[in-house]
């Protein structure tokens, strides 16, 4: 047993809740913007459209996230219908610069590539996936010697998060 409510008396509420949140937003997304580091991952999701009767349309939703150890942290997230350069670029406008993380996709390398203040940089995770396939499907040895590589940056990096958590750094 349920209440039953109509679309138009949810999708009410959710501009309402929206409306009310909209000043904490604004605030974490300058929050967000003052930081040196800044992660962007995006995943695909359905968006609907009210004005097309309810259908739905592929969209994306991207997370942007501080950087570690740069103050508290800090998630924002933006919904847009593509992942173009210009998606981004307008979300990033007014961040002074710093080092974008990202999974290599080349639309954050363009960003950076046409912002003389932001620096593009992988994360292990997603560069070791390439070598993990490669060395799946071949057993190439550079690519074996890579992920070991790969495995003692993250072992120098448990030990200083450690270190740090005994030192209270």
């Amino acid at each position: 047993m349920g209440v039953e409510l109509p679309v138009s008396t949810m999708a009410d509420m959710v501009g309402v809740a929206g409306a009310a949140l909209a000043p904490l937003v604004k605030l974490l997304r300058h929050e967000l913007l003052t930081r040196d580091v800044i992660h962007a991952d995006e995943t695909s999701l359905r968006l609907l459209d009210t004005r097309k009767g309810g259908k739905s349309c592929s969209g994306w939703l991207c997370a942007y996230v501080s950087g570690e150890r740069s103050g508290p942290p800090v998630v924002c997230f933006d919904s847009q219908t593509g992942r173009a350069l210009r998606y981004p670029e307008t979300w990033l406008q007014c961040w002074c610069g710093g080092t974008l993380v990202s999974d290599g996709y080349s639309v954050y390398k363009s960003l950076a590539d046409n912002h003389p203040g932001i620096t593009s940089a992988c994360c292990w995770s997603h560069a070791g996936r390439g070598f993990a396939n490669l060395y799946k499907a071949s057993r190439e040895p550079r690519a074996g010697v890579e992920l070991r590589k790969i495995a003692g940056l993250y072992r120098i990096e448990k030990l200083i998060r450690e270190r740090c958590q005994r030192h209270d750094v």
